[in-house]
């Protein structure tokens, strides 16, 4: 049935800024945009969403999986907070790396915000760090 996954989505509140941090900090690969405005009837019936007016980006990550960010230009957010993870819809995704303590001591470096000490759990090391909107995203690093 399902076998694996395309893409993850975050809708931020500004895609420039998003672009330069997860291009510039994590060393996402920018495939697409900033695009102009897009707009129309087809995408605001396939979200759901009416008069919807939105700029994305696209980037890779890692060999086949895809980034997508959205900066919705109306209707306007409801809120300007990111979803608490305690929420139903919240979601959180999980980069993997290579060397866990490496990363985030450079990432900390270029003032990335964590939210903890490095954790370990079941044959994995964990830390959550923030976007530019305080959306929490997570390394992994696989131990076992």
């Amino acid at each position: 049935m399902l076998k694996g996954t395309f893409s993850s989505q975050l809708v931020v509140s500004d895609v420039e800024r998003s672009i330069k941090f997860y291009k510039e900090n994590l060393g996402l690969d920018l495939i697409l945009g900033p695009t102009e405005p897009l707009t129309g009837s087809k995408l605001s019936n396939a979200l759901k969403i009416p008069d919807v007016n939105l700029r994305m980006a696209l980037f890779k990550v890692g060999e086949s999986a895809l980034l997508e960010l959205y900066e919705v230009i109306n209707p306007k957010p409801e809120t300007n907070e990111p979803i608490s993870i305690n929420s139903i819809g919240a979601s959180r995704i999980n980069f993997v790396v290579e060397d866990i303590e490496a990363t985030k001591k450079e990432l900390e470096a270029k003032g990335v915000e964590f939210f903890s000490s490095i954790k370990e759990f079941e044959g994995r090391k964990w830390v959550v760090m923030s976007d530019p909107d305080g959306i929490g995203l997570e390394l992994v690093q696989l131990t076992e």
